[in-house]
């Protein structure tokens, strides 16, 4: 009977321990704090919804969340607390959405919003804060002409201005062997990339074409240019060539005509 007891009792004992257990590690579960990391990429131009967590936190359970900004422009703050004021020292268009995911709002994304943002969340059974690395890009905007160096020489010109660099290559019937390339940013962040592409004598150029493209390719599709125009340099050098020609042709008219007249002058003296 004694031994009954005794099993009893450690059966009880044990019971109450798992439980315990069980309890303290629920709870565990329940208050930790979460972090998390990301990057992204944001057009530049576009209306933007900056994601905290995907975790779904009714006002009643909030308790805080805020959005600390170490952007290109500033270093500010925005916040929202279940029983304080909201805050905002960006005062830039910004804003906390009052949805139950609290992301941050950018009504007009630039270049100058790029940077690192911290979301900290906190709420009644645990938090979560978010570190958020956001770059941008610029679709490329292209151009192309035609033009001569000082020696005669035609080149095919393609221009790409976007961000980041574009990588330029060449679609053409012949072997391309002569190509110059360059690279340029301006004080706004864009990047001005251009290929000089030397083209063959009697060469034509309306099969040819410029593709433009990103790396890495997620920023952008392909695009590609093949309307290619004299610029007005050579315009100007074509039509002087032209007048030259002109002029030449009638000199040498004048020249002969003249040779003529002397001639037949000189003949009828003799006569």
């Amino acid at each position: 009977m004694e031994n009954m007891w005794m099993l009893g009792a450690v059966l009880v004992l044990a019971v109450c321990l798992t439980s315990g257990e069980a309890v303290r590690m629920s709870y565990k579960t329940t208050s930790e704090n979460l972090e998390g990391s990301r990057n992204e990429s944001v057009e530049v131009g576009t209306n933007i919804t900056l994601l905290c967590t995907n975790k779904k936190v009714a006002w009643d359970e909030m308790i805080y969340v805020i959005w600390k900004i170490y952007s290109q422009e500033r270093n500010c703050t925005i916040s929202m607390a279940s029983n304080d004021a909201a805050y905002d020292d960006c005062n830039d268009g910004k804003w906390i959405s009052e949805s139950e995911n609290y992301s941050l709002i950018f009504p007009h994304f630039s270049i100058q919003n790029e940077g690192h943002y911290i979301c900290d969340m906190s709420y009644q059974v645990g938090g979560y804060m978010e570190s958020i690395l956001v770059s941008s890009y610029v679709h490329p905007t292209l151009t192309g002409w035609l033009e001569k160096d000082e020696d005669g020489q035609t080149f095919a010109v393609c221009e790409a201005q976007s961000k980041p660099a574009a990588s330029i290559y060449w679609e053409s019937q012949w072997n391309i062997s002569s190509l110059r390339t360059s690279s340029s940013k301006n004080d706004s962040g864009l990047f001005t990339v251009t290929s000089r592409l030397q083209l063959p004598h009697d060469a034509s150029y309306n099969n040819l074409t410029c593709v433009v493209s990103a790396s890495p390719s997620n920023y952008w599709k392909e695009v590609q240019f093949n309307t290619f125009q004299c610029s007005v340099s050579f315009q100007v050098i074509e039509r002087s060539l032209i007048c030259l020609g002109i002029f030449a042709f009638f000199i040498v008219k004048l020249l002969i005509i003249l040779g003529l007249v002397l001639f037949i002058k000189q003949c009828c003296q003799h006569i």
